[in-house]
């Protein structure tokens, strides 16, 4: 680098790159100070562009533990209790709003006993619950 390079360095006046280059370095410290090679981070944007909604009709609490996976796996889930006990309706509930939570989804009451779970990644507009 010559004189009149570094001062326009300095100066923050700096030719940029070329536009033909098409990859870029990142360098971030080490946990010594060091500089570390990182390669740059490349995201699909169309990765989730197809989202699967699962319906399910849980006959017992034990199946519950499927549905949470599902929800894990960022898949939103319609959740049919209507042929399901009072009392088992209300454990799974209570199981999935605590999963719910931990993924930062939403659930919303679509109609008696009808229940429209979400995780973060799938937006709700409107009310759903039934005005019955």
């Amino acid at each position: 680098m010559n004189v009149i390079e570094r001062i326009m360095s300095y100066l923050g006046l700096e030719e940029d790159a070329e536009d033909g280059e098409e990859g870029y370095e990142v360098y971030q410290p080490d946990r010594y100070g060091n500089p570390a090679k990182q390669k740059p981070k490349v995201v699909n944007i169309h990765a989730n562009s197809h989202v699967k909604m699962i319906v399910t009709k849980p006959a017992s609490y034990d199946e519950v533990t499927k549905i949470c996976d599902e929800l894990k796996s960022r898949k939103p889930v319609i959740l049919n209790l209507q042929n399901v006990d009072a009392k088992e309706a209300e454990r799974i509930l209570d199981f999935l709003a605590g999963a719910v939570y931990a993924v930062e989804g939403v659930m919303q009451k679509v109609s008696k006993g009808v229940f429209l779970i979400a995780p973060n990644n799938v937006d709700i507009e409107g009310i759903l619950e039934d005005e019955n």
